[in-house]
Parts: C-alpha cells; structure tokens; sequence
C-alpha cells in the first residue's frame, strides 16, 4: 500500500472546489475519497466533531482509501490526490504526509487575503455552517465588529509569540541567511516562537488562515520548493484551462482532452450556494454587497448594509466596478517612497473600509514575503495588483 500522489492543499475559500471538479475530468486524476473532495485526515475539520488537528490518526486505513481508489479504476497510468484544503494551516500534517510519501507534489491556491477572509466569514453565516464552533462565535458580529475583535487577539497572540523567538542563535542566523534555500517549518527548523506565531493563525479559520507565508513555508520545510505548485485564484479566474493544463503538467499527468464548449467557467461552493450541486458563472454571481448584506456591518454606525464602494474593495471576481477582479485594479502610481497607490487601495471611511485597510496592514508583511520567494524564483509572481492593494514597493525593473 502506498500514499497519494500529490495534495491539493488549499487555500480554503480560494477556489478549490472549482479546482478539484476541473481536475476530476481528467481519468488519469483520482481522489483518495471516492469522489469526495476532501478526507480531512491529519487536520480535522475543524467542526465540533474533530476540532483539533489528527496527525497521529492511524496511518493504515488512510493508506487502504489510496490502494481502493487505485483499484477501482483498475489501471497503473493513475494519479491518487488528497484534495483536503484544512491541511495547509494544519502544523503538524505536513509532517505526517511527508512520512507516508516524501515524493508527494503539493498543489496551493491562494486567493486575496481579505477577500478570502470576507468569504469565510459569509460562509460560516450561513444557517449550513450550524456545526462549526466559530459560527457561535460570530452569532452577533458584523464583519466589522468581528475583524475588530479577532484582530487585536491575533496581535497580541503575535507579539507574545515573537518574545520566543531565538534569533540571536547562531542556527538562526544560519538560517535566516539561507533565505530560500533553507526554508523551515514544524519540527524542521522553526524555533518555539515561529511556532508559537503559526499557532495563533491556525486557530483562526476567517482572519488567521489568510496569513499564508508560515504556511507555506511549513510545506517547502518538508517537501521542497521544487516539489510544490503555487497558483493564484485570480488567474484560475482569467484563464482557468491554462490553469489546469499547469497543474497536469507539474503532475506529469496527460492533458485531458475537453470537450469543445467546455470552458471551465463554473465556479463551485460560492458566495450565495456552499455546496456542488449548484455552480454559477462568474458573471452571474450574486453582487458582494448584497450578498454580505448586513453581515458586513459596514453602515455609517458600523450595522446595515454594505456600499458598493466598500464592496469593491474586496471583490475578487470582477463584479464591483474597481474592485480587485477588474482591470483597474492593477493600475497604480509610484507615490514618490516606493509604495504605489491604486483605486481599490484606498479604502473608504466607512466602518467596512477601516476594518479592510485594518487587515492589508496586517497581512502586508505576509504578502511582501511571498513577492520576495518569488523574486528569489521559487514560488510564481502574485498578482501585481496585491503589491498596490497591500501598500507594497513596486517591482524594481533592470536597468537597460
């Protein structure tokens, strides 16, 4: 009995669902779960049920799922991947999965932060999300007063985190200095600090799992740069064969052949349907603003509904005019210090547009550093428009 093949890891919230059906057209792909997307394993759901990571969850049946699917199709010529996106911000599964196939190629998807933030909270509003702990928790938040609350706790638990770690050793400094080419992760080089911090994102599914870079990492520590794909949800958007015909290749799966007026525009689990059994097109999506409604709490006093302005600030399908999914977005000026300035950069006074430029300052640093493995050629460049909407420097162009 063997392991899967490859992991689809996440993000959750940034498209993985409409990543998984596209692949499943493919008969050289499989899943471990019978069709199901995702096993949740080693993390847990989450749910009331299995809160806590499972990392010690007996190996062998998880092995028995992998030879059944491979039976089932009754050939060799097949890939057998595990679709669970709560494995990414599980410490400790990367670590366990690499034990049952160090061979294994990890695929990410990664979405906006606060976008991806801004879905979770919605889905977890949802009357369907009843079983999830933190749905009792935000019983009487807004967006708002939620991001005001949950962010201060995650400051704190940060700052707390950060007075452990040993950087002053001579092993960090070591390191450190190896940027890239050492990266670390549980039990593979991060000191009690580094994990004590990637600890305090873990336990927060709306604000804390869009602090990617700890994350990431915590992969590349176990499996390699080289053995991971990094994808970003806005140019599945824009061009979602091209995006599927990387992920086969960086399998080394054939090309699935698709039919004529199949164009991969179906998006699954959305804003206003959590579920598979209803896909929308892009263009047919109910509007954010009257999706979130007054769950944004984004009103002059903090409640009722959300603006359309406010709205675009967040939305990544190109439905808000200005938002991040349309073409303006990725226009920007230098502001004479490096950083450059956009039209969905600027948020609003409102209570929403505080409580959104509130999260890029917090995840900004998160964000510079997956633009710096980047220019260091290990991951793909993200999209431009995060480095304006982030309030990053612009990319320096070669002289010449």
């Amino acid at each position: 009995m063997a392991g899967p093949d490859f992991l689809l890891i996440g993000a959750q919230r940034a498209g993985t669902s409409s990543m998984f059906l596209h692949l499943m057209k493919n008969p050289a792909l499989a899943t471990v779960s019978n069709q199901r997307k995702e096993t949740h394993y080693f993390s847990g759901t989450g749910s009331r049920w299995d809160p806590n990571p499972l990392c010690d969850n007996e190996v062998e049946p998880y092995l028995r799922l992998t030879t059944i699917a491979r039976r089932r199709r009754n050939t060799t010529n097949l890939q057998v991947g595990d679709f669970s996106p709560t494995h990414l911000h599980c410490l400790c599964c990367a670590a366990s999965l690499r034990m049952i196939n160090r061979n294994m190629k990890v695929v990410v998807l990664l979405r906006d932060p606060v976008a991806r933030a801004v879905s979770k909270f919605f889905q977890l509003k949802q009357p369907h999300s009843r079983w999830w702990p933190e749905q009792q928790a935000l019983e009487n938040h807004t967006f708002v007063s939620y991001v005001e609350a949950e962010l201060a706790v995650m400051r704190r638990c940060s700052d707390t985190a950060r007075r452990f770690r040993s950087s002053a050793s001579p092993r960090s400094r070591l390191l450190a200095a190896a940027g890239a080419a050492m990266p670390r992760g549980w039990g593979a080089g991060w000191d009690m600090g580094q994990w004590m911090e990637a600890q305090c994102y873990a336990r927060s599914s709306i604000l804390g799992w869009s602090v990617y870079a700890p994350f990431l990492e915590n992969y590349a520590a176990q499996f390699g740069w080289r053995q991971m794909k990094v994808l970003y949800t806005p140019d599945m958007l824009a061009a979602p064969n091209v995006t599927l015909r990387a992920v086969e290749d960086f399998l080394g799966a054939p090309r699935v052949r698709l039919h004529p007026m199949d164009k991969l525009d179906f998006l699954f689990n959305t804003r206003e349907c959590h579920f598979y059994t209803c896909p929308r097109k892009r263009g047919r999506l109910k509007p954010l603003a009257e999706a979130l409604g007054a769950h944004a709490g984004g009103g002059a006093s903090g409640g009722g509904g959300l603006s359309a302005a406010d709205a675009a600030l967040v939305d990544d399908m190109g439905l808000e005019s200005g938002g991040l999914g349309s073409t303006s977005s990725s226009t920007s000026s230098g502001n004479g210090n490096g950083a450059s300035t956009s039209s969905s950069a600027s948020s609003s006074a409102s209570p929403f547009g505080q409580a959104v430029a509130a999260l890029r300052q917090f995840y900004a640093p998160h964000v510079q550093q997956l633009f710096t493995w980047a220019d260091q050629g290990v991951i793909p460049q993200p999209p431009p428009a995060w480095r304006a909407v982030y309030g990053l420097p612009q990319q320096q162009q070669p002289a010449g």
